[in-house]
């Protein structure tokens, strides 16, 4: 199908003018095919090298072969646009189109084994404060080789083992592709994403891996909050030796009222912004809301988007700093990194241990689908995923004492990852259609490797 767009667009012209085409159009028509439902209309960011333009696929070139593909009769115009000027709600609407029967019947022949991951995308980006694309230098590629071997090599072992999902259709090679994003600096965010990092937990969890193996997953409980009583206190909420009982970092009596998910959201909200004004606009656009499966959605909203669910602090900026107050006077040693900004540093260590985890995985062949500070994982190899996560913290604490200290906080009084003394973890998985899960505490001085030497030795040179 591309090769007769392309030769239609470049119909009377020069061959130089056929490939100029060719390969547009096999990225559309590609995005289209994987295209959940036929209906689908075109984004309108405008965040690629700072440039005032739309997604980074939506040239002018593949705007032209859309219109000769619908010229073709292989897309049909479903609704027009409505320009913000005629529309009730002062926004307007994007145009909406369909694939055509014409596209679904030529089509009917592909599976997903002949789409590739295209070879344009990088797999480390990194963004400016405003969310555009920043171009990496020679040397930022340079410095970021190793992760793209790293993520290479593990989309290798993904594509490799046969994932299903609970529909029993194999997982689309597509969303076993990971990306690693880094934002306003190399020292700020990093996590890593893909088309998996989308799915619901329900989802996740009940993939199944070859020979029908179910997956568990293992994420650090309270992740960030235990980094901060640990990094800046020498605190462990989980240390029963202590002197004080340190309460849940998600629970704030004042507002017992709201679910725990939404608190969670609340809180990060609280460390990522750069300072209380911020913090207060986050906090009163948060909405929440139950799924039909009875889970918790929540989502802050920015602009003018239309609201969903039920808004978190009705009362707006004056209950939001009502709830900032009511969350330091029951977290007292959480107060000072309120509004600091540090939750996108918090952000890299966590993306640190996920670079960890995927290393020591890759050594020797265990299938991870990394979702942010969780790995989800065959059963079989449980006892291993443990044992790497440990070892994946205690090295990122070892590099992330400096890089914390490089960044401005040099008040951190720790001086050896030992300190970190327990890890707070929970295990999940799925069994009579609901999720099951258990808190797994992992001392700290469980055995780890100390040098990237052993590393290497052990798992095979990958950082």
């Amino acid at each position: 199908m591309a090769e007769l767009v392309a030769d239609a667009m470049s119909a009377g012209k020069k061959r130089s003018h056929r490939e100029k085409y060719l390969r547009p159009a096999r990225k559309f028509i590609a995005s289209l095919w994987m295209h959940e439902g036929d209906l689908f209309r075109w984004s309108t960011r405008d965040e690629h090298y700072g440039k005032k333009r739309k997604q980074v696929w939506l040239t002018s070139a593949t705007l032209a072969i859309s219109q000769r593909m619908m010229e073709m009769g292989y897309i049909n115009d479903v609704a027009s646009a409505i320009a913000p000027a005629h529309a009730s709600d002062g926004v307007g609407k994007a145009a909406i189109y369909c694939r055509a029967l014409k596209f679904i019947n030529e089509m009917s022949t592909l599976t997903f084994s002949d789409v590739v991951l295209d070879p344009d995308l990088d797999r480390v980006t990194l963004r400016d404060e405003n969310g555009k694309l920043v171009e990496l230098s020679e040397e930022d590629r340079k410095n970021t080789k190793n992760t793209v071997s790293l993520l290479e090599k593990h989309s290798q072992i993904l594509l490799d083992e046969p994932i299903t999902k609970s529909d029993g259709k194999l997982m689309r090679p597509m969303d076993k592709h990971y990306f690693r994003r880094f934002r306003g600096s190399f020292k700020t965010g990093g996590r890593f994403y893909g088309g998996f990092t989308t799915w619901s937990k329900e989802e996740r969890l009940q993939i199944r891996f070859k020979h029908g193996e179910p997956a568990f997953s293992l994420d650090l409980s309270s992740l960030h909050p235990n980094l901060l009583l640990r990094i800046f206190h020498r605190k462990d909420m989980y240390r029963p030796e202590q002197e004080e009982s340190l309460k849940d970092p998600y629970e704030v009596p004042a507002f017992s009222h709201l679910p725990r998910e939404v608190h969670k959201k609340l809180v990060a909200i609280l460390l990522n912004s750069g300072d209380l004004e911020q913090a207060k606009r986050g906090l009163y656009n948060t909405y929440y809301w139950t799924d039909e499966e009875g889970t918790v959605r929540v989502k802050t909203y920015k602009g003018k988007t239309k609201r969903l669910g039920t808004k978190a602090f009705p009362g707006n900026k004056q209950e939001a700093a009502v709830y900032i107050r009511a969350y330091q006077t029951s977290h007292p040693l959480m107060a000072q990194h309120i509004g600091s900004g540090i939750g996108s540093y918090l952000q890299l260590i966590d993306s640190e241990i996920i670079f960890w985890m995927i290393t020591f995985c890759n050594g020797v062949g265990i299938p991870i689908l990394p979702v942010h500070d969780e790995v989800v994982f065959p059963i079989r190899d449980l006892r291993q995923i443990l044992e790497f996560l440990t070892s994946a913290v205690r090295f990122t604490l070892a590099e992330g004492r400096n890089s914390l200290q490089l960044s401005g906080y040099e008040n951190t009084i720790y001086d050896d990852p030992a300190d970190f003394g327990v890890l707070p973890t929970k295990i999940s998985y799925f069994v009579d259609g609901k999720i099951q899960e258990q808190v797994h505490i992992i001392d700290m001085e469980y055995k780890w490797w100390h040098h990237e030497e052993e590393i290497e030795a052990r798992f095979g040179k990958e950082s």
